[in-house]
């Protein structure tokens, strides 16, 4: 799993972190630590669901849930890895 899958993706999303800091889009972050991060905010959602419908009192799976999570990541991505003004680093 960790080499065909993980490792591959891993890499890849990591590059592209890296290509976007060379371009001056992104913050400079660690890109190993910054797909670890982005992973987590999205795997935990999944992991955890049971527990996250208990709390919230809703569905988690429904797709205006899943949907509403994806717009909170990615919303939490670009806040936390974009510049604010790519032409300012």
């Amino acid at each position: 799993m960790v080499v065909s899958y993980h490792r591959p993706l891993h890499l890849r999303v990591a590059e592209t972190i890296r290509e976007g800091i060379a371009l001056g889009q992104f913050r400079p972050v660690d890109p190993d630590q910054t797909v670890f991060t982005i992973f987590g905010m999205i795997q935990h959602y999944f992991a955890t669901g049971p527990l996250a419908s208990q709390i919230w009192k809703r569905d988690i799976w429904l797709p205006k849930n899943v949907a509403e999570r994806r717009a909170a990541v990615l919303d939490f991505i670009w806040h936390g890895l974009f510049l604010a003004n790519p032409n300012s680093q």
